[in-house]
This record gives structure tokens, sequence and C-alpha cells, in this order.
């Protein structure tokens, strides 16, 4: 595999992940705080990728891709 098509394919890998970063958000966690019998009282917490980490990804591998794409053949 040459250099161009190995910038291609992590290109296209960080601009989906960016994506998915942006869609899902993160990854809910609950929490429970108080549990009785089957009732619980709990928080849920979301952790997940900053948005501009995901757009940074996004960018990144948008000309990653492109200099894959347009690079030596």
């Amino acid at each position: 595999m040459s250099g161009s098509k190995i910038l291609l394919v992590i290109g296209i890998i960080l601009v989906v992940l960016g994506i998915l970063a942006l869609v899902f958000g993160g990854i809910p966690q609950e929490q429970h705080a108080l549990e009785i019998g089957d009732a619980a009282i709990g928080v849920t917490e979301t952790e997940g990728v900053p948005t501009w980490l995901a757009g940074v990804s996004i960018g990144v591998g948008a000309i990653l891709a492109a200099i894959g794409f347009f690079g030596k053949r």
C-alpha cells in the first residue's frame, strides 16, 4: 500500500469517527444513588468527546483524505 493510500484510509477513518462523536455525543452512564427494594433513584451522566475535538478530527481527516486522494498515484 502506498503512502497516499494510507493517508486516504486514515483520513476517512478520522472523518467517520468525528461524525459519530458529534451524532452520538457520548456514552450515557447511569449511577444509582439510592436503591430501596425495586425502586432506584439515580443520576444519568453522559461522558463524551468534546465538540471541538470531534470538529478537529473531521477537519484533519478531510485534509488527510484529500492529500491521499490527490497525491501521487
